[in-house]
């Protein structure tokens, strides 16, 4: 697939490092993320994402097939700033960092406790919402079958937040975070830790969170923008390809929240 070519309803207007592509609505301000895979392999991410009815968590908003047969999906993504998109710009300071781990691991807590892991948890696929004080971020590229080790996507989340500090990767063994609050320094410091019974939880991490951030600053992650527009999705068709019957009646939009 190519840049200006259509899946359904959406023109790609990129690739993802995930193997997904961007892509737009060709009528409505709708940007999503458009998988093409197996059809097994669609079948078990979708029962993943209905397992995860969370709005932090990126939902189905579509589905159909290629001509050749290949099913696909799209994946909704929230008006926003891709987290790599901001920390490519600037570091970020404590406080920030505090809101934005918080935030991720609230959702990562709902997910592990749905028995799921993220497994791919990457500065591109943590999104800072626009315009939503409630919603401050929303999380998308899950591992497909949701069957990864919990600790390390606290791990991943640890790596994430030593980067938004320091724009940089932390080393092997890393026992400090150059320009970190004190408290925020030693919680990432846990996250990163070797052993992976060493790590706290996702629970524990929002809960340290919680106490270096004032209730109200718990949303400022980033920069104001401007308030999202969005334009519901067209009903869902269903699959007609034979190569695509794997998924059809089993792949179900999951209902984008109207909070």
């Amino acid at each position: 697939m190519m840049i200006g070519d259509h899946i359904g309803a959406y023109r790609i207007t990129g690739t993802l490092p995930n193997g997904a592509y961007s892509a737009v609505h060709r009528h409505q301000a709708r940007k999503v993320q458009l998988v093409v895979a197996p059809a097994r392999e669609l079948v078990e991410y979708t029962r993943t994402i209905q397992a995860l009815p969370h709005p932090g968590i990126a939902g189905i908003v579509d589905r159909g097939a290629l001509a050749d047969g290949r099913p696909w999906l799209a994946i909704d993504v929230p008006s926003g700033l891709a987290l790599f998109e901001l920390i490519a710009r600037r570091p970020m300071p404590s406080v920030e960092v505090a809101a934005l781990i918080y935030n991720v691991a609230g959702v990562l807590a709902f997910a592990h406790e749905h028995g799921i892991a993220h497994g791919n948890l990457t500065l591109h696929s943590i999104v800072l919402v626009t315009g939503r004080r409630d919603l401050p971020v929303c999380i998308t590229d899950l591992g497909r079958d949701g069957t990864g080790d919990p600790r390390a996507d606290i791990h991943a989340l640890g790596t994430i937040a030593y980067r938004a500090v320091t724009q940089l990767f932390p080393t092997q063994i890393t026992d400090s975070v150059p320009a970190a609050e004190p408290a925020l320094a030693d919680l990432i410091v846990r996250m990163l830790a070797q052993d992976p019974d060493e790590r706290p939880t996702a629970a524990e991490v929002r809960a340290a969170t919680a106490e270096m951030i004032d209730v109200d600053d718990r949303v400022h992650v980033t920069a104001r923008f401007a308030a999202p527009k969005w334009t519901p999705a067209p009903p869902i068709a269903p699959i007609t390809s034979d190569a695509a019957a794997a998924v059809a009646g089993e792949i179900v939009a999951k209902p984008r929240s109207t909070d």
